[in-house]
């Protein structure tokens, strides 16, 4: 083995011992949008978000969320902006978005003004401003509510990848959960819209609640680079809507709280004991929740046990469940805080979480889990996608009958609670769930860049007058422009070696040197030669790149790459790429079985030499 190839090897060993390391650095840096309703608040909607953006800043992004306060600051206008940060987020609040009622809620009333959810000029001012100040790499929704979907044109303008990962049906449901004040699921808007019109009580025609179901399907289409959805049954009602089946993705959520409750009770956590069964809720007592079902099928038990409801609920909510449990079989526990749900879930056998309307996801389900409690779901929504097989019971939603049955099983042959608890694994790593989820921004952001730079090789051939090239079709090929000479014997001979209609395009990179330092450079040594480059070959100069993402979208669309001794970071990413690397410092019994022949030749020429790269 010659020298020459005994120190390539050595320098791909070396680049192959990075890759790991590179892995867990190229998402470092990224600049992040998200919006989101409300920050503190409880509910999963809020609670994950929440998670996910000082998740990400932990990991060494910088991120913005922009969200609608339910803070109302008395005295003061509508829409107006508080900026704080915490832990390194920044966080943009919009008060006064709504109404007070009662002095302590704030009542969004965009459910019942169609048209304000298509389209929110104050807030597409605000959003618009802190676009353009924070200048991001991706943007996230997580919520319109309150916010409108009328901004989403603004990161599109710039090309930017944009992400929705939906906590609610607000695509299709002015009032976010597809259920009816009589307690009935909704399928969807109707032909005319009368049926949201009603459930809104909106003074405004059907006809309009069609038209925002319609006009946010097509800015979802347009706008949105992929939908994010909790659960297979979840996307399966979206696209019964419509909605295009290749933007949607199911993305398990991951859940910190889970996470640390099983690290904290359920990994350690010992068997039933019984002998009384304690069945507990846990989340707000509200009709979509299916509290409900869960007060009327207790009134068909018998047997030993106790069933513990916590959470909160209206006054009025509250009377409404205390008549239908005239037997006082149900203990009232009213809310909790969150350091206090470990003890909450310790005095907890068997969770119950009966929702009556289609649940996008099963934190709830999550957490019970990870406490060490096996859980009864109802089937709605993606309940059941979060129930760890063998680690509890499904039953038909809206069927107090239904569930009553399973909870009587466990009552009459308690051993089984034993047997589901045995099944139950610790969740997901929230870590894993937010790699995912920069995987699939890394993945976005570098095709968005690779189309930007397809583009430009299209329509800015730079030094380049004849016909425009095809960015599909030519051959591409990399090189480096430095201070050096290195590049001067590859540019005489390509321009002496091909024609105009020759598929080839040499693709000038700029090296240490400004945009207009590289033109000056470039045109001053071609003339010095007597060269002319306005009727030879493709011949593109670039603007100097130094962003990561950029530099792998460039050696995406290109052919062959000449190895440069000032280049390094370049070099290294295409060896990682698996790039085929030709140069005379690569050894001679490298050669290419698939480049064109008239690359071939023109190498050998030259006498350079060429690496393959990865088959």
């Amino acid at each position: 083995m010659s020298c020459e190839t005994e120190c390539l090897n050595r320098r791909i060993q070396r680049y192959n011992t990075l890759r790991a390391k590179t892995r867990e650095t190229e998402h470092e840096n990224m600049r992040i949008l998200m919006t989101m309703f409300g920050w503190q608040e409880s509910g999963g909607g809020t609670i994950l978000p929440r998670q996910i953006a000082l998740g990400l800043q932990r990991r060494g992004h910088q991120v913005m969320v922009i969200y609608a306060s339910t803070e109302h600051i008395p005295n003061a206008p509508a829409y107006t902006l508080s900026e704080r940060s915490e832990e390194g987020v920044q966080l943009i609040g919009i008060h006064n978005w709504g109404l007070m009622i009662k002095n302590w809620v704030t009542a969004y009333l965009g459910g019942t003004n169609p048209e304000h959810e298509i389209e929110n000029p104050a807030v597409w001012d605000i959003f618009r401003v802190y676009l353009n100040k924070f200048q991001p790499d991706i943007v996230h929704y997580h919520n319109f509510y309150a916010l409108s979907m009328g901004f989403t044109d603004l990161p599109r303008a710039q090309n930017l990848p944009t992400f929705f990962t939906l906590h609610n049906f607000w695509l299709l449901c002015p009032t976010l959960y597809l259920y009816y004040q009589n307690q009935e699921v909704c399928a969807g808007v109707n032909e005319t819209g009368s049926n949201c019109s009603q459930c809104t009580q909106s003074f405004f025609r059907g006809s309009l609640f069609t038209e925002r179901r319609d006009r946010l399907r097509e800015k979802a289409h347009t706008d949105l680079t992929r939908l994010f959805v909790s659960a297979p049954k979840i996307k399966e009602m979206l696209e019964a809507q419509g909605y295009w089946p290749e933007k949607i993705e199911v993305l398990k959520l991951g859940n910190l709280r889970a996470v640390r409750i099983w690290e904290g009770l359920g990994q350690k956590r010992a068997p039933f004991q019984g002998p009384t069964i304690r069945f507990g809720f846990m989340g707000s007592l509200l009709p979509v929740k299916g509290i409900h079902i869960l007060f009327q099928a207790v009134q068909l038990l018998k047997g030993d046990f106790s069933v513990h409801v916590y959470g909160e609920a209206y006054p009025e909510q509250l009377d409404y469940l205390k008549s239908m449990d005239p037997l006082n079989r149900i203990r009232l526990e009213g809310s909790f805080k969150a350091e206090e749900q470990l003890a909450v879930l310790e005095k907890i056998d068997v969770g119950i979480v009966p929702s009556s309307c289609h649940e996008q996801a099963g934190m709830a389900v999550e957490e019970f889990l990870s406490g060490g409690v096996p859980v009864i779901v109802s089937d709605r929504g993606g309940l059941s996608y979060y129930l760890q097989p063998g680690t509890g019971a499904i039953f038909e939603a809206d069927q107090p009958q239904r569930l009553a049955e399973v909870m009587q099983a466990l009552i009459d042959q308690p051993e089984q609670i034993c047997i589901w608890q045995a099944q139950i694994q610790a969740p997901v790593s929230f870590e894993q769930y937010i790699q995912a989820m920069e995987s699939r921004y890394h993945e976005t952001v570098l095709n968005h860049k690779s189309q930007d730079l397809h583009n430009r090789l299209a329509a800015e051939p730079g030094l380049n007058t004849g016909s425009e090239p095809d960015s599909e079709s030519h051959f591409k090929i990399l090189l480096v422009l430095d201070a050096s000479e290195a590049w001067q014997p590859v540019l005489k001979s390509f321009l002496a070696s091909f024609q105009a209609h020759d598929p080839l395009e040499l693709v000038l990179l700029p090296q240490n040197l400004s945009s207009q330092a590289a033109q000056d450079l470039l045109l001053d040594w071609l003339e010095s030669e007597g060269l002319d480059a306005e009727s030879g070959p493709e011949l593109l100069l670039l603007e100097p790149m130094e962003d990561l993402l950029e530099l792998q979208a460039l050696l995406s669309v290109v052919q062959v790459y000449f190895w440069s001794e000032t280049a390094f970071q370049t070099n290294e990413l295409a060896l990682k790429a698996g790039l085929p690397l030709a140069g005379s410092a690569l050894p001679a019994e490298l050669k290419s079985a698939t480049s064109p022949a008239l690359v071939q030749d023109w190498l050998l020429k030259l006498g350079f030499s060429y690496f393959p790269g990865k088959s």
